[in-house]
């Protein structure tokens, strides 16, 4: 049996992206009233039980720090990673100089910035 996405994503039939709509918001409706009654369920028995709720806590709290390995080589992603931060800051900097252009100033503080 083939999901109304895929099925949508063939056919491109309004009726189909209706069904799967209402499908997805069907999900998405229980999944948080799941949730609900999983915090609820934590708050009332805190008292009793404050190992769950901290764990809960915990679980959602959870903070990602720093910057993952990147490849040395774009251009070649099987080659090496880098090791320190001054690589990535490196990387990263080559890379934002490549996107990004260096505009003419224009407007009024012009006459007031310092010449390159």
């Amino acid at each position: 049996m083939e999901s109304p996405a895929r099925k949508y994503i063939t056919t491109k039939d309004p009726e189909v992206r209706k069904q799967y709509n209402r499908a997805r918001n069907q999900v998405k409706c229980l999944t948080n009233k799941l949730k609900r009654n999983h915090e609820k369920n934590l708050a009332h028995s805190a008292k009793s039980n404050p190992k769950a709720i901290w764990s809960y806590i915990k679980s959602k709290s959870k903070t990602r720090t720093g910057i993952g390995e990147l490849y040395k080589d774009s251009e070649n992603p099987n080659k090496e990673k880098t090791e320190n931060d001054e690589e990535k800051a490196e990387i990263l900097s080559n890379f934002f100089k490549s996107v990004f252009t260096d505009e003419p100033r224009r407007g009024r503080c012009q006459n007031f910035l310092p010449e390159k």
